[in-house]
């Protein structure tokens, strides 16, 4: 695809998004999210762009039922750490199975030197929500299980195309360093997500490219 039809495809959204309740109550927020549009156009140029810019557009209305994801294909890749909120400990990340030497139950304290904090921060702009409990929960659950924190895709648009990533996690006074292979089929499967979650099941088809796409009370032709 050329930059135009990116071009297309970002325009085909921001028509939708002008139907969402809150730019039709209120012209102060059409004209922010004109602007946001505009400048947004000027950047799209290949596919990861886009979908940058798309995640923005949708993430401008703080709602959670607003929102674009990427669905998986058979060549996309998951890290194999299942994780899980500590509710006593407000942004402790805990992994719930043993990964590589790392025990169950460590807590994982940062990935590619950035805390949790940071990378709560950080996909508060890419995780459409209305609360940061939403924006937590999505990091490790939805669409498919670590998504937007240990696929190879998001781990690439976080941190940029690399062999390996680190993980530091911490369990019983002992620190552990790792490397997350996201690369390598025996560390990453993504049938093993796929399966164990329905969402895997739908698509949407978004003009001339395929990603779920869910609008509030937005009318797609």
């Amino acid at each position: 695809m050329g930059t135009n039809h990116y071009k297309d495809d970002l325009k085909y959204l921001y028509s939708a998004l002008l139907n969402h309740p809150s730019i039709i109550t209120a012209e102060k927020k059409k004209s922010e999210l004109d602007a946001l549009y505009f400048d947004k156009c000027n950047v799209v140029c290949d596919f990861d762009h886009f979908i940058d810019a798309a995640t923005e557009l949708t993430c401008f209305f703080e709602d959670g039922h607003t929102n674009i994801e990427l669905p998986y294909t058979s060549q996309d890749l998951c890290c194999k750490l299942k994780c899980y909120w500590d509710e006593m400990h407000f942004n402790e990340l805990i992994l719930k199975e043993a990964y590589e030497d790392i025990p169950e139950y460590a807590r994982i304290t940062s990935v590619e030197g950035n805390s949790i904090e940071e990378l709560i921060t950080t996909l508060t702009k890419q995780i459409p929500h209305e609360n940061i409990y939403l924006v937590k929960s999505r990091m490790i659950q939805y669409p498919y299980q670590n998504y937007h924190l240990f696929s190879a895709m998001n781990l690439k648009r976080l941190f940029g195309v690399k062999k390996n990533y680190s993980i530091c996690s911490h369990f019983k006074g002992q620190w552990y360093c790792n490397h997350l292979r996201s690369s390598d089929r025996r560390q990453a499967n993504l049938l093993w997500y796929a399966q164990e979650n329905a969402y895997a099941e739908y698509q949407y088809s978004f003009s001339s490219i395929k990603m779920l796409f869910s609008a509030s009370e937005c009318k797609l032709g």
